[in-house]
């Protein structure tokens, strides 16, 4: 879920879950402002990667990949290419 919709979805997340969770995204960063966001709703059993999975990744764990995506930042500028906007 992106990070600037959580805190609106908070209550209906909480709602859905009774069990801990991991909190991930690339380093780590965005991890932990969900986790306050969250916290700051109540949420009291999130728990974050830390290093994200950048850190994961470089720890030598195991980390099944699926099909590369772009990022949006890249598939917006393709588009705005496409369409001839800068």
């Amino acid at each position: 879920m992106p990070l600037n919709l959580l805190g609106e979805h908070a209550d209906e997340i909480r709602s859905h879950l009774d069990v801990p969770v991991v909190i991930i995204c690339r380093s780590g960063n965005r991890a932990a402002q969900a986790n306050r966001t969250l916290a700051g709703a109540g949420m009291s059993s999130t728990h974050i990667l830390e290093g994200g999975l950048m850190g994961w990744d470089n720890g030598s764990r195991p980390l099944q990949r699926g099909e590369a995506r772009w990022d949006i930042e890249r598939q917006v500028r393709m588009v705005a290419e496409l369409t001839g906007r800068d």
